[in-house]
């Protein structure tokens, strides 16, 4: 039944009705945007378009000249006037933003909080609670997905290559443009934008099928390589050994699909000493530039009998737990191994550290390891573990968090001759081998793109090019 509801605006009435109508998603869209809100501009999109503040300087004139003449019907007109305005220009706004876009994604910027430090009047112009309750509506309608996210460091980090080198603090305000020593340019609002794009989708679960990063002003959508990509549960609850990258996978005599540990869905994968993972070597593991591994892991135990028995040839005291390695960087001067390129990525369990360690040629030729901080590493605990390298600068992440970084500069050439390992290295002496002991849920190697260099939400199940 509707419902009559008289409002005195404008000498107008208005005639309210409640139907219940059938939503009919918009067409799909595989697109996806970043709002950074601001003052200057009310609100500039990942895509370029913004939306202006306006201030209704003229009509606020008129507005207190009726007030003090006491002229309510005038005033209540021109509160109307300008109400309608504000509305006109947002639904214009986020109309067009919802039908082409799957997923958009918000600055979690405070209107209360903006309010109180004085600058209440241009955030009441801007319209911001407005544009996210449009926003938000409009999108459940049209079957888009709408998420307010953390826009922490936004403006001050480079969308290129993730790198805090923009304008920071209350001298940074006036900044509008900004280059990276990287070389890309930035216009200051577009850049956040597209960060906001890339925070969103990161932290997001349930995700449109082809989502693509977004990196430039221009709306270039462009996807990180994802060279490797193990799902052993993630998908269906049935651990599988199926690259979604494609590569061959081929499993230790001893692995196999648990259902007593899963971070997602219902299983994972179960290694101890021989239920190492190797994938076959391919150019794809080779890092010019920047890259990512990462994983999920639960640590049940270290494989003591099996640690480094030559810590001052490793830099690394043991018993280790190896997560991602390419080949043999800890051996030593005389072994068999100690001519192949090489890196491994795993857990220092003595110190509760996350390690990394590379070598470029025979013995100790350019041979590189190096720690992160102490994390809370627990054994029988699901964990993200990541390191990630952005420029000349690696990252280590632990659960969202950064926990250390180092200057790692030059390619990761690997020897053709090895394989990418999942769950195993050798030792100092190059003899004995190191096993982790424990449950494996999701791997992922990313090739040209370093994921994690600010604090982020661990990732869901993981899929390519998200």
């Amino acid at each position: 039944m509707g419902q009559l509801r008289p409002r005195e605006l404008r000498a107008g009435w208005y005639l309210n009705i409640t139907v219940k109508v059938r939503q009919t998603p918009t067409a799909t869209s595989d697109q996806v945007l970043g709002i950074d809100l601001g003052l200057k501009t009310a609100a500039t999109a990942s895509n370029g378009d913004m939306l202006a503040a306006k201030h209704y300087h003229r009509l606020e004139k008129q507005l207190a000249t009726a007030q003090r003449a006491r002229k309510r019907d005038r005033a209540r007109a021109i509160s109307a006037k300008i109400r309608n305005q504000r509305k006109d220009a947002l639904h214009k706004f986020t109309t067009a933003l919802v039908n082409d876009y799957g997923a958009i994604f918000i600055g979690n910027v405070s209107t209360a909080w903006q309010t109180a430090t004085g600058n209440g009047k241009s955030v009441l112009d801007a319209g911001w609670g407005e544009l996210k309750t449009q926003l938000q509506y409009k999108g459940e309608r049209a079957g888009r997905w709408v998420e307010v996210v953390n826009e922490a460091y936004t403006t001050q980090t480079c969308s290129a290559r993730g790198a805090r080198t923009g304008p920071k603090g209350r001298e940074g305000l006036g900044t509008r443009a900004w280059e990276c020593p990287c070389g890309a340019s930035h216009d200051r609002d577009v850049n956040a934008a597209i960060n906001i794009a890339m925070a969103g989708l990161v932290g997001v679960e349930e995700r449109v099928t082809t989502a693509r990063l977004l990196r430039e002003a221009k709306a270039v959508k462009v996807a990180p390589l994802d060279t490797l990509l193990l799902n052993m549960g993630s998908e269906g609850g049935t651990a599988n050994l199926t690259d979604l990258a494609s590569h061959t996978v081929t499993k230790g005599s001893t692995w196999v699909a648990s259902t007593a540990q899963a971070k997602f869905g219902t299983s994972s994968g179960y290694f101890t000493r021989f239920s190492e993972l190797t994938v076959p070597y391919s150019s794809d593991f080779q890092f010019e530039g920047d890259f990512t591994l990462e994983g999920w892991a639960n640590v049940s135990a270290t494989q003591a009998n099996w640690q480094f028995l030559n810590g001052a040839d490793t830099g690394i005291a043991g018993p280790i737990v190896p997560l991602i390695g390419h080949g043999n960087p800890f051996s030593g001067a005389a072994a068999p191994l100690s001519s192949a390129s090489n890196f491994d990525f795993g857990i220092d369990a003595s110190t509760s550290k996350m390690y990394f360690a590379r070598r470029t040629g025979a013995g100790q030729a350019g041979k590189f390891v190096t720690l992160s901080n102490a994390i809370p590493f627990a054994y029988n605990s699901w964990h993200h573990y990541a390191v990630s390298r952005a420029g000349s600068t690696l990252y280590f992440a632990f659960d969202g968090a950064v926990v250390g970084t180092a200057t790692l500069a030059g390619p990761l050439n690997v020897a053709s001759s090895l394989p990418v390992t999942i769950g195993r290295t050798r030792g100092g002496d190059d003899q004995l081998f190191n096993w982790l002991n424990g449950y494996v849920q999701d791997v992922r190697i990313t090739k040209g793109y370093a994921r994690y260099v600010a604090p982020y939400t661990p990732p869901g199940a993981m899929t390519l090019y998200e």
